[in-house]
């Protein structure tokens, strides 16, 4: 589970390893983090929805083989006395554990049908975020590069750019998350090579509308507020809503801006988006400043 932090600053990795030096409170709960990636937006609303103190661990993407774990993604989180190195098994093993959480993440009733839908949202709507982030130029610039822009601050965004293309091969990069993309969506959606007709983005556009309209349709009334007609949030809403989010929204604290800004026009789906305000409001993403101590982090 990852999504791709592009830069680097030397302090950055100085700070870690001060701090994987440095003792720690081995009852602390860390959650290894790279701030924009959907899936530790997934893992971060989760636990605040639990209830559940941690404290974040800040990763250099460039260096995730040296400040991680294998298989060397994010998030990862060390609970308990063990390291857990995937979001679906985070949100399980805390589920397990919490016995006095305010409610299952995974309640008995309609577990399967939740463990689906969070490796459908984990897989496919995964494969559409990489492809309009990484590979469509306007979610490329509005993300990724709007992104990089804030980090060099005060730089002027004329400079950064060239800056970019000079300390990282942007093109293998692209070019890379294209194969991923393909490698999970298909070539009948995203053929070989990297000059694409013009009808792929007209196919994946229609491929990504038929994901939110099927999210909408599981909404069978006004009144149904989550996606398995739980009672709570289950493990499958705050899957979708990292990868919603990573879509249609600003993606938290992450100064990042909208993949898809015309998607809940064009997709017609007003459950899903009431459900997605309803998500919002009560589990707002904030990647930033958890580093400091372990709490919890949610609203009062």
């Amino acid at each position: 589970s990852l999504w791709p932090k592009i830069f680097h600053f030397s302090s950055l990795s100085l700070c870690f390893s001060a701090l994987m030096s440095a003792p720690q409170n081995v009852d602390e709960t860390l959650l290894y983090s790279v701030a924009g990636s959907q899936f530790v937006a997934k893992t971060m609303t989760a636990l605040d929805a639990l209830k559940v103190p941690y404290k974040v661990v800040y990763v250099d993407f460039l260096k995730l083989k040296q400040q991680t774990v294998p298989p060397h993604t994010v998030p990862q989180m060390r609970w308990r006395g063990d390291m857990l190195t995937d979001s679906s098994d985070i949100l399980k093993r805390v589920d397990q554990d919490c016995t006095e959480a305010p409610f299952k993440l995974y309640p008995a009733a309609q577990k399967k049908e939740i463990e689906e839908l969070e490796q459908h949202a984990g897989t496919i709507l995964h494969g559409h975020v990489i492809y309009y982030t990484w590979w469509i130029e306007n979610g490329f610039q509005e993300t990724i590069v709007k992104y990089i822009t804030a980090q060099y601050w005060p730089l002027p965004s004329f400079l950064v750019y060239p800056i970019m293309q000079m300390t990282m091969d942007v093109g293998r990069m692209r070019g890379a998350s294209r194969k991923k993309a393909r490698g999970i969506l298909g070539e009948s959606l995203i053929p070989q090579g990297r000059d694409p007709k013009p009808e792929e983005e007209e196919n994946m556009t229609e491929s990504l509308l038929k994901q939110f309209r099927e999210l909408d349709a599981r909404f069978a009334s006004e009144s149904q507020q989550w996606l398995c007609k739980t009672e709570q949030p289950s493990a499958a809403d705050f899957s979708v809503y990292g990868m919603v989010e990573r879509l249609v929204g600003t993606n938290g604290d992450a100064g990042m801006g909208i993949v898809a800004p015309w998607l809940w026009a064009e997709a017609n789906t007003p459950k899903l988006k009431a459900w997605y305000e309803r998500m919002r409001e009560a589990y707002p993403i904030q990647f930033k400043g958890k580093a400091e101590e372990c709490k919890v982090w949610a609203k009062a």
